[in-house]
């Protein structure tokens, strides 16, 4: 009886007292105390002889990737072979109504840049009022040469806009901005989630530090390094990151990424879904939902019922359009409202 009381006396010990009295991490411990608990444990513990110098250099190894997380990492010495790709993300612009500009990059590829250009020039030339840049999208390999020059068009010539530092290396390599044809001078939505690296992060950083802009949707990760590979024999490499971009501030978004102002969460799947079909259509059907008509005053008005092709179809058994869930990507009905509601504010 005595023990069961004691035991049932434990479980009523708060949560936070166990945590605060929980085992130390080895954080708090010198050279000297580290190299004394390795030869404790090769002597003395009970499995001692499993311990050899092999074992514990790839339990601390292990370990070290573990604390660095994505900035080091064991990778195939060749690509494995896996799955069937998704789809490539295409390049895209479009103007939609009310003046809001959208444009989305593929790459962020030095090869995007005149598409770039060319499409900025066409929505200066129609007027545009509000400019959506779509950064929700994954970057093989960083061309930082291709960013800084798609932030001539948001940052005054001859900025430092961000630089490369290598430890290797004593002299950063530092990339500036240009003088553009014309300057974007309208206020811009900046969509970003989990995808968002590399070029995109660093794109979206400076813009949000050098002109008036919002950020919407999810956090990114904050990967604005240069990784490199080395193989450790014939089937394993190391890929860590080499070099680190910082802004020209010397702020570091590595392993912190952005979080935007406005928080929206949408699926992969709805993304990537929206993304695709875009390749052959217009992004304005996935952004402004259709309402079945109703009838209403002005169908009154002119003797018609604009619900009765409706009804005659679904008495048929047919499915209509507006039985189907719309496709539609919240992330830019989220800027696309931003824009419209700062246009009312303004007028």
């Amino acid at each position: 009886m005595q023990r069961i009381t004691l035991a049932f006396a434990c479980c009523l010990i708060p949560a936070g007292l166990i945590a605060a009295t929980s085992a130390p991490n080895p954080d708090g411990l010198s050279q000297a105390e580290l190299q004394e608990a390795f030869q404790v444990l090769r002597t003395q513990f009970i499995g001692a002889q499993t311990l050899d110098y092999d074992t514990i250099n790839r339990a601390a190894l292990e370990g070290l990737l573990e604390r660095l997380g994505q900035g080091a990492e064991l990778v195939g010495a060749t690509p494995a072979k896996s799955a069937p790709q998704k789809n490539a993300v295409r390049f895209h612009a479009e103007l939609l109504p009310g003046k809001v500009a959208y444009l989305r990059f593929a790459d962020y590829s030095v090869a995007e840049v005149e598409k770039f250009e060319k499409e900025m020039n066409r929505f200066h030339d129609a007027k545009a009022d509000f400019l959506i840049l779509d950064l929700r999208v994954p970057q093989p390999k960083a061309e930082l040469e291709a960013a800084a020059r798609f932030l001539d068009r948001f940052v005054a010539p001859d900025t430092m806009v961000f630089r490369v530092v290598r430890p290797s290396e004593k002299t950063p390599r530092l990339f500036t901005s240009r003088q553009a044809a014309q300057r974007w001078k309208g206020p811009i939505m900046l969509l970003m989630d989990r995808d968002t690296c590399g070029a995109g992060e660093l794109i979206a950083a400076t813009i949000l530090r050098n002109y008036p802009a919002f950020s919407i949707g999810e956090s990114t990760l904050g990967r604005t390094v240069e990784y490199q590979q080395i193989a450790l024999n014939d089937t394993v490499s190391l890929r860590f990151a080499a070099a680190e971009i910082l802004l020209a501030d010397d702020q570091s978004l590595f392993g912190k990424g952005i979080k935007p102002i406005y928080q929206v969460i949408q699926s992969a799947e709805v993304k990537d879904r929206v993304f695709d079909a875009t390749a052959q259509a217009p992004l304005q059907k996935y952004v402004f939902e259709q309402f079945r008509p109703r009838l209403n005053e002005a169908a009154l008005v002119h003797d018609t019922d604009p619900e009765l092709d409706y009804h005659l179809a679904r008495a048929r058994g047919e499915t209509t359009p507006y039985d189907v869930v719309p496709l539609l990507d919240k992330v830019i009905q989220r800027a696309v409202d931003l824009a419209v509601t700062l246009q009312r504010t303004v007028r």
